[in-house]
């Protein structure tokens, strides 16, 4: 069998593997229910550990659920597979911020203001 399909055909199978727990996550998140969200992303970041979707979850059910440092530590595994994601960025100064990391907060949000000088989200962070 071809090794390119094989991969793809690996890769896709990864991808289904976390749809089931991404579904779940969404479901929990509309009943409010943050404890099984986070049970779920964790199952789909299990099985594909770079799961943008898994990750962005995630990184929000964390800094809901106040923990800002695993919220940083989940944007940035984001950034490394998608650098120009700037959702990302934007979440990850917020959550820099909330973690006390004032200055890499600043960092972060001065990179995003350099890529969206106009960037409403990103002035106001600065302003803070």
């Amino acid at each position: 069998m071809n090794t390119l399909l094989v991969c793809l055909l690996i890769f896709s199978a990864a991808e289904d593997d976390a749809q089931p727990f991404l579904a779940e996550a969404q479901a929990a998140l509309a009943a409010g229910e943050l404890a099984h969200a986070r049970a779920a992303l964790d199952d789909a970041l299990a099985r594909d550990p770079e799961n943008i979707d898994a990750l962005q979850g995630a990184a929000l059910v964390a800094l809901e659920q106040g923990r800002a440092a695993a919220a940083v530590a989940l944007l940035e595994r984001l950034l490394k597979i998608d650098p120009h994601n700037d959702w990302a960025r934007l979440t990850l100064a917020r959550a820099q911020w909330r973690d006390g990391d004032r200055d890499q907060a600043a960092l972060t949000t001065s990179a995003l203001l350099e890529r969206h000088p106009t960037l409403l989200e990103a002035l106001q962070l600065r302003a803070a």
